[in-house]
């Protein structure tokens, strides 16, 4: 699926992964969950993990509704393309000069996407059903396209800086901020 985001993105374009520091750390467990999650350290001792872990499934699941979140967050405020895996986050920044025709292009997939029943569920992948390649396969997003990008100007996140794509590392760490997600 970033093969295809990447694919469509316009002469010029750049990406950059964040890696959303101990993931798992971030969300802590409630009171009444610790019994739970007991670790059996030595003879004598035991230990309670107060936060996610990588060990159980179900809370692989609780850190992945965050991450969605997170996207559906940056893409409402207009920054992408983005896709995420676990923890890692790719921006895809789009030239400034390039936006109008990134956003044509976009409603383009947006409509064909419609047209081909738009959510796919695929063994509990979600995914967007585009056009059709020349082999018979078809493209596949993890984005249905309805988020249109925007330049953001520089600010008290980007200041004095000459701005070439439509966002910066600092708009991104600005709302990783925000959300208090490190």
């Amino acid at each position: 699926m970033y093969c295809t985001t990447m694919l469509h993105l316009p002469p010029g374009s750049q990406v950059a992964i964040q890696n959303i520091a101990e993931a798992y750390q971030i969300i802590p467990i409630k009171l009444a969950q610790w019994p739970g999650i007991v670790v059996h350290i030595s003879q004598s001792q035991f230990a309670i993990d107060k936060c996610l872990g990588f060990g159980c499934l179900s809370l692989a699941d609780v850190y992945g509704n965050l991450a969605d979140a997170s996207v559906d967050i940056f893409r409402i405020e207009r920054i992408g393309p983005i896709s995420k895996w676990v923890d890692n986050f790719i921006f895809f920044y789009v030239p400034i000069s390039q936006v109008s025709q990134y956003n044509q292009t976009q409603l383009r997939k947006q409509n064909i996407i419609e047209l081909n029943g738009g959510t796919q569920r695929d063994k509990g992948c979600l995914w967007f059903k585009g056009a059709e390649w020349p082999d018979g396969s078809l493209e596949e997003f993890d984005d249905n396209c309805q988020h249109l990008v925007k330049a953001l100007l520089a600010n008290d996140h980007a200041p004095n800086q000459d701005i070439i794509f439509t966002y910066t590392l600092d708009h991104i760490d600005a709302i990783f901020k925000k959300l208090g997600i490190p």
